[in-house]
């Protein structure tokens, strides 16, 4: 598949999970600070989303294999502040 085609199918992934967050407020199950958290987590989707573009251009392998391990830690951040967020989210505020 190639690494250039991963991460933009990826990056597409990730644009669906932006825009799905919100939904779970929107119709009532959770609080206000589920949706302060699931803000947080799509900034720092879109921060990585934008990392992983700047590479896309010239679709270097060697540059996009160097920058994945920060982005994963990114990601990785960004789930754990999401997971928070469905748990803090039902609690009565």
């Amino acid at each position: 598949m190639g690494v250039c085609k991963a991460s933009k199918i990826a990056s597409l992934i990730l644009v669906g999970v932006i825009i799905v967050s919100p939904i779970p407020y929107l119709y009532g199950g959770y609080n206000i600070l589920y949706m302060v958290l699931a803000l947080l987590v799509d900034a720092i989707i879109i921060n990585t989303i934008v990392s992983y573009a700047r590479f896309w251009h010239d679709c270097s392998m060697r540059q996009l294999i160097k920058v994945s391990s920060t982005m994963r830690s990114r990601l990785k951040v960004a789930f754990l502040i999401g997971s928070l967020a469905f748990i803090f989210g039902v609690i009565p505020i």
